[in-house]
């Protein structure tokens, strides 16, 4: 019954006709910018970083990624171990931070502990995105253009079990364009 369709990604990728239907792309907030070196080190200062430090940022958007923190908890002990100026920070999503956490102390202490920062829900993704060296994610499109348009290095892993599998077509759209 709609005019017109207005989309995000090719309008193909979606089931409406193709007549009716408009690639807009996503709108994003005016804080996602392309992040330059400067930029980076002033988000660290204001998340309160090592300046040095090698920052890997995971997230699963508002929800978090269980399999993924899962993944990268069960590595963090050898990562931690072997990369001195490492820090993780996982934004958990409100249903996973307190497991998580505590999943992180009875497997971590000390300095290593401290080097893994775990977090339920965060207001100012950018700033974490911008502070990261790497960024592991899901590929929702609007995180997909949001990295993109930080310009930042990033693991995508696409949730291939969710709705008609768009996240795998958000990764293809970007590897058509020589993206990843």
């Amino acid at each position: 019954w709609a005019t017109k369709h207005l989309v995000a990604l090719p309008a193909e990728f979606y089931p409406y006709p193709l007549e009716k239907t408009l690639t807009v792309g996503i709108p994003l907030g005016t804080q996602f910018e392309y992040v330059t070196p400067i930029l980076q080190q002033q988000f660290r200062h204001e998340l309160g970083l090592p300046r040095d430090g090698k920052i890997v940022v995971l997230t699963g958007g508002g929800n978090g990624a269980e399999l993924l923190n899962k993944a990268v908890l069960d590595s963090a002990t050898v990562l931690l171990k072997n990369f001195k100026d490492l820090i993780i920070i996982t934004i958990a999503g409100r249903a996973g931070e307190q497991a998580l956490t505590k999943a992180y102390d009875s497997l971590l202490t000390g300095v290593d502990r401290s080097r893994s920062r775990v977090l339920g829900f965060v207001s100012d993704m950018y700033r974490y995105t911008g502070a990261a060296d790497i960024v592991i994610a899901r590929a929702g499109a609007t995180t997909l253009a949001e990295l993109a348009v930080q310009g930042k290095a990033s693991l995508i892993v696409p949730a291939a079990q969710l709705t008609g599998g768009h996240q795998v077509k958000n990764v293809a759209t970007f590897e058509k364009h020589q993206a990843i």
